[in-house]
Formats: C-alpha cells, structure tokens, sequence
C-alpha cells in the first residue's frame, strides 16, 4: 500500500474526492490531509477561513475519508497560534503544517511554537524551496535556514519537495542532522525530507539519486507525497503521474522491497507517532 504524505485542503470546488474503498483499490491506503491555509497564504484564494472553520473543514474530511490524517495548516506568527494549537490537539490533529511566507524558521515565535509541537509530541511538516505564491517569499523556504530547529529538542519536522531548487542544501542539512543523532546521545531532533514533486522531470533522478547516494541508501526518514488536492484527488492519477515514475527510479537505483516500502509507507506513520 501507498501511503500520500502531501494532500492539500484548498477553497476550489469539488470536483472529485476520492472515498476511502477507491483509494484503497487502487493501492493508497492512507495519507496526510492538509487542512485550507491561514491568512498568510491567502492570495491565490481570497480570504481564509477563520481557523475554528478550517479545523472542522479538515476533520469534516477525514471522517469522510477515514483512511486520512489530519494536519493543521497553522501561522505561528498569529498571536493566538498557539491556542489554536491546543484547539486542534484536543479534536485529534496528528500534527502541523507551516509555510514561512514572511518570517524564517528562526523567528523567535516560530522556535516557540517548533518547542510547544516538540512538547506534545506532533510533528511540523514544512514547505521548503522555491515558493510559486506571487509574493517574494522563497529566501524564508531556504533549507539551511531551518538549520535552528536543531535547537529545539524532541522535534520532529520534514522539508518538503526536497527543497527544490536547493536539494544540495536540503541533503547536506539532513547530513548534518543525522550526524548529531549518531555523536550525540542527548541529540533528539528527527529531520524528514518530503520527496514530493518540486523537482520538475529533468531534475527527478538527479535529486533522488544524490539523497539516496548520500545517506549510503538509508530510507528511514524519507516520505513520498503527490501535492494533490482533497478536492481534486483521483487515486488512479497520482499512482500513473508519482507513484510508478518513481518507483521505477528506485528500482533502477538497486532499492529493494523494504527501502522502498519505508518510503512508500512507514516513514509517514512514523513522522506522525503511529509506528516505532
């Protein structure tokens, strides 16, 4: 079974959501459901929705889709950020979604909301790279600058597209995090890099390759996603379209059944606490 850590919640109009038993015929069994963002990604989509509103939208969805888990789109420069937190801890979110679009991971308030997530034990799944928001944004998306969640012990938290056009940098932060898990006993912060698409064609097997390579093939921390969408989300397409090209890449790679099976799989159930 596939398993999709990279589905977004927008405002479009429905046009296909996929049920659970269609999902799982076509081999997804599960996935991470983004809930609609806060205002601070808003202008593609007019205003957001106040966030005791997007929270029922997100959980309204995963009961509809029960296969699904919930993440919660959250701004932690807003002031009651953290109450919001508490709001979705308590109606059973598995974890967070931040796009720095106007401070940078080191914020002083984003650290503190990185330690409040650290905590409670929910991840924090970041968009990392280029940001297409028509806004100038993609110096906050900077992979090395997510280099101070380091501080923040207990934490996990992914970079999503791996940090596409900055996958070198992407790679050398997870190098560098690795490396004080191994030299460090009291080290406790668990970086993950989201595979999901960023990288266009030309760049696929390039980048995969160089995060494989890197890491001498070690897939414990490494997620697949689509960046599909709730409202538009056909099964079928995302297997043809992501699933197979990159399974066929990791194929050639050498990878066997169990490498990929982390990636394809449990990596996501264990950046979200649901399996050691």
């Amino acid at each position: 079974m596939i398993y999709d850590c990279h589905i977004h919640m927008m405002r479009e109009e429905n046009q296909h959501i996929a049920s659970k038993d269609e999902m799982l015929e076509h081999g997804i069994g599960g996935g991470l459901l983004i809930s609609c963002p806060p205002d601070s990604f808003s202008i593609f989509y007019g205003d957001a929705f106040p966030a005791e509103k997007r929270l029922d939208m997100l959980l309204e969805a995963v009961n509809r889709v029960p296969i699904l888990y919930p993440l919660f789109w959250i701004d932690p420069t807003e002031k009651d950020c953290i109450k919001q937190a508490e709001a979705a801890i308590r109606m059973g979110v598995d974890g967070f979604k931040v796009i720095c679009t106007h401070f940078y991971p080191g914020d002083v308030r984003m650290i503190e909301f990185a330690k409040f997530c650290a905590e409670n034990n929910k991840p924090i799944f970041f968009h990392s790279g280029i940001l297409y928001d028509g806004k100038v944004s993609s110096k906050y998306n900077r992979p090395v600058g997510f280099e101070d969640l380091i501080s923040v012990n207990g934490l996990r938290f992914s970079l999503a597209h791996i940090s596409w056009p900055w996958c070198d940098e992407c790679i050398a932060l997870f190098g560098k995090n690795r490396n004080g898990s191994s030299r460090n006993e009291d080290f406790n912060v668990g970086m993950y890099i989201d595979i999901t698409r960023g990288t266009p064609p030309a760049y696929r097997r390039d980048a995969l390759y160089k995060l494989f390579s890197f890491t001498g093939f070690d897939t414990t921390k490494v997620m697949f996603g689509s960046d599909s969408r709730y409202n538009d989300y056909v099964p079928e397409r995302v297997i043809k379209g992501h699933v197979e090209i990159d399974d066929e890449i990791m194929r050639d790679f050498g990878m066997n059944d169990e490498q990929r099976e982390n990636i394809f799989k449990n990596n996501l159930l264990r950046f979200i606490g649901k399996m050691d």
